[in-house]
């Protein structure tokens, strides 16, 4: 089944299925979602407890054309069934903290899933009208009434003022550590999630953490195996492990009648 796209899997599910996955993706409460890089390309993961939490929702229960769902386990069963259409698929993080595919597909308690899916199409239109229309009315500046021009003035010096804040941020965590891992090694980091993959709030929190040599060294050797390793496979390469494993749930994963 090496042949296999996710495009061509989400084509062949039934529309109580993409329903469904419709409703995880774009719904409400809708589903809590996570921004990643896998493959150096921004994707959007989630967690499995998290979609089961969903599908138990009352929101969930009011919709119309889906798989009634009034238990946990009657949860589970549907994203079972979901899987094999690959609008999401399992991840995990390697020893980089990157996010990578996995070829052996199941559900995991505590499992990471990458959306493959990005939402009808209409949404896609969408956002392309609205582009034309930002580039429309950005163009017809001239025509605004002057109290709007001045105010559309200031975006440019607010631009430059949040720049400036992060390059003040980014040098006073390396002079402070500096400063401390003579003082006080191994030193301090302010903000040590300053420049990690994570939320706005999160990465002032916390203030401040100790050094870690050992989290240095491990992430340095980690990189050394992979340049002294083969190639990191790509996501196609990935998807062609993965995709035929996940079409194994379409015979034992059943939702209850």
């Amino acid at each position: 089944m090496s042949h296999l796209t996710p495009a061509g899997a989400q084509a062949s599910a039934p529309d109580e299925v993409r329903r469904v996955v419709e409703f995880l993706r774009t719904g409400q409460p809708g589903l809590k979602t996570r921004s990643g890089v896998m493959n150096e390309k921004r994707v959007d993961y989630f967690k499995r407890k998290h979609a089961l939490r969903v599908l138990m929702s009352d929101e969930y229960s009011k919709l119309k054309g889906v798989p009634p769902v009034a238990t946990e386990d009657e949860a589970r069963a549907l994203l079972a069934r979901i899987l094999p259409f690959a609008f999401f698929l399992l991840i995990e993080r390697n020893d980089q903290g990157a996010l990578v595919l996995v070829p052996q597909q199941d559900f995991k308690p505590d499992g990471l899933y990458v959306w493959l899916y990005d939402g009808p199409a209409w949404r896609l239109y969408a956002m392309a009208a609205a582009i034309i229309a930002a580039v429309i009315l950005y163009t017809s500046i001239p025509l605004w009434p002057y109290r709007v021009q001045l105010a559309i003035s200031y975006i440019p010096v607010a631009a430059i003022a949040f720049l400036a804040f992060y390059v003040a941020v980014a040098l006073l965590r390396q002079v402070i550590f500096a400063l401390t891992s003579f003082a006080f090694a191994p030193g301090i980091w302010v903000f040590p999630n300053w420049h990690e993959d994570c939320t706005v709030l999160e990465s002032f929190v916390p203030v401040w953490a100790w050094h870690d040599p050992s989290a240095v060294h491990a992430k340095k050797a980690a990189k050394k195996r992979e340049r002294k390793g083969r190639k990191p496979k790509t996501q196609s390469q990935w998807l062609n492990k993965a995709l035929p494993n996940a079409m194994q749930f379409e015979d034992t994963a059943r939702l209850p009648n």
